[in-house]
C-alpha cells in the first residue's frame, strides 16, 4: 500500500510522496502498520483529530452529519476532512456522503491515533445526542402517538421529509444504531445509551428484528443500572418484553415484566404500569388464564380513557378483540375490533389499523363471512404497503390464503401463499 500526496491546509502544501521512503525501508517496516504510521504522522492537525475520533465510533459506518457531530465541526468542514483522509488511504468511501475505517486501519487507529478519554467521551456525547435527535424524527413519523419521553435533545437540525425517507434511514443505519447503544454503554453515556434502545422500538417491532431488539435493550438496562434510573429500567424491561412474547420466548417475556412491573410500583408511574399489566395479559392468555388476562386489559382500557390516552385505549381495545377471537367469543370481537379501526382511522395510526383489519378479517373468517374477511385483508394489505409493514402484509396474504382454500380455489390459495411467504420469510408461522 502507498501513500498519495494529498492537500493538507490552506496554504496548498502536499504530503511528500511516500513511495520513495517506503522503498528505503527494510521488509519490517514496510508492514501496513508502518505505513499508516507515516500517513499518520504527516496528516495536519485537524485531520489527525478527526481520523483519531472516527474510532469511538465502532458502527459498520458514518454518514458526513454523523461525522460533523462526532467532530463538533460543520458538516462542509467534516466532509473535506473526511475527503482528505480517503485520499490518504486511511478511510474509505462507503457510498455517497458514507466513510468506513478499513479493517486493518482500525486496529491500527485505535492504538496511535490516540485522544484523552475526556475528549472521547465529549465527542461521543454529541454523535449521540445528533443520532438520538435523527432517530426520534424517524420514530414519530412512524408511530406518531406513541408515548416518548423528553430526552433534553438540543434542538434538532435536521429530519425527514416523510415516512419513506425515515424508514430507509433507519433501515441503512441499523447496524450502526445498535452499535452506537454499545458506544454509549461504553463511554458513560448512560442516558442516551437507554434511550436510543428505546426510541428503536418502534422500528423493531414494526420490522420484527427480534435480535437487534434484545441485544439494544440489554444494553439499556446495564445503562440504568448503572444510573439508578429504576423508571428508565422499567420501561426498557417492558418493552423487551414484547420482543421476546414476539418471538415466542414467554416465560423471558413474563420475567421481564414481572421486574418492571415492581419497578413501576416502586416509582409510581401509573401509565407504565398499565402498559406493563397489559403486556403481562398476553402471557397470561397464552398460558390459558384468559379471565386474569381479560380483566387486566379492560382495567388498562378505563386508565388510558380516564388518562386521554386514546391511542393507547385503541391499541389495547384491539388486544382484548384478539383474545376474543381465540376464545370462540367472536361476535364481541367483531364489536371491538371495529370500535379499535374506528379509533385508529381517527387518530391517523395506520400501522395500527392493518393491525386491526388482519384480526376483524380473521373474526369474520370464523364466523364464515368470507366477503367481509377478504374485504379486510385487502385493505390491510394496501394500507401495508403505505407504511411498509411487510409482516402485516403477510398475515393478511395467509388469510385471503385460507379463504381461498375454504371455497376450493386451490390455485388462487397457492399464490397468496407464495406472496406471503415472499413478503416475509416467517409467514407461514403465523
Amino acid at each position: 500500500m502507498t501513500v498519495r500526496q494529498v492537500s493538507c491546509g490552506a496554504q496548498g502544501t502536499r504530503f511528500a510522496d511516500e513511495e520513495a521512503r517506503m522503498a528505503e525501508l527494510d521488509d519490517d517496516e514496510r508492514s501496513v502498520s508502518a505505513t499508516f504510521d507515516l500517513s499518520c504522522q504527516e496528516l495536519p492537525p485537524d485531520q489527525r483529530r478527526m481520523f483519531a475520533l472516527l474510532t469511538v465510533h465502532r458502527g459498520p459506518d458514518i454518514d458526513v452529519s454523523g461525522a460533523a457531530a462526532l467532530a463538533g465541526t460543520g458538516v462542509r468542514q467534516a466532509e473535506r476532512l473526511l475527503d482528505r483522509l480517503c485520499k490518504a488511504r486511511l478511510i474509505d468511501h462507503a457510498g455517497p456522503g458514507r466513510y468506513r475505517l478499513l479493517d486493518q486501519v482500525r486496529v491500527f487507529a485505535a492504538e496511535h491515533a490516540v485522544l484523552p478519554l475526556a475528549d472521547r467521551e465529549v465527542a461521543a456525547g454529541r454523535l449521540l445526542d445528533h443520532v438520538l435527535g435523527m432517530a426520534e424524527a424517524a420514530d414519530v413519523l412512524l408511530s406518531p402517538h406513541r408515548y416518548r419521553p423528553d430526552f433534553g435533545l438540543p434542538p434538532a437540525t435536521s429530519g425527514f421529509a416523510g415516512l419513506a425517507e425515515a424508514k430507509a434511514w433507519l433501515a441503512v443505519e441499523l447496524p450502526n444504531l445498535v452499535a452506537l447503544c454499545r458506544t454509549a454503554l461504553v463511554y458513560g453515556v448512560y442516558n442516551r445509551c437507554w434511550q436510543l434502545a428505546y426510541t428503536l422500538g418502534g422500528y423493531f417491532y414494526l420490522a420484527r428484528l427480534w435480535d437487534p431488539w434484545i441485544e439494544t435493550h440489554t444494553m439499556a438496562i446495564a445503562a440504568a443500572r448503572n444510573l439508578g434510573d429504576q423508571r428508565a429500567e422499567a420501561m426498557t424491561l417492558n418493552n423487551m418484553g414484547v420482543a421476546y412474547v414476539d418471538r415466542g420466548e414467554r416465560d423471558q417475556a413474563a420475567a421481564c415484566y414481572q421486574r418492571a412491573l415492581g419497578l413501576f410500583r416502586v416509582v409510581g408511574d401509573e401509565h407504565g404500569l398499565s402498559n406493563c399489566l397489559v403486556n403481562l395479559a398476553w402471557v397470561r392468555h397464552y398460558q390459558g388464564n384468559h379471565a386474569v388476562a381479560l380483566r387486566d386489559m379492560w382495567r388498562a382500557v378505563e386508565f388510558y380513557r380516564h388518562a386521554a390516552s386514546a391511542g393507547n385505549a385503541a391499541i389495547t381495545l384491539r388486544g382484548i378483540a384478539l383474545m376474543q377471537v381465540d376464545m370462540g367469543a367472536v361476535t364481541y370481537a367483531i364489536r371491538h375490533a371495529a370500535d379499535s379501526l374506528a379509533a385508529f382511522r381517527r387518530l391517523g395510526m395506520t400501522l395500527d389499523a392493518v393491525l386491526a383489519l388482519n384480526i376483524l378479517g380473521h373474526a369474520y373468517f370464523k364466523v364464515g363471512n368470507h366477503t367481509r374477511a377478504a374485504a379486510c385483508y385487502r385493505e390491510a394489505i394496501a394500507l401495508s404497503e403505505q407504511n411498509g409493514s411487510r409482516s402485516e402484509a403477510a398475515r393478511a396474504e395467509l388469510g385471503l390464503s385460507r379463504i381461498a382454500t375454504a371455497a376450493g380455489r386451490a390455485d388462487e390459495a397457492a399464490g397468496h401463499l407464495a406472496r406471503a411467504e415472499r413478503l416475509h420469510p416467517a409467514a407461514g408461522d403465523h
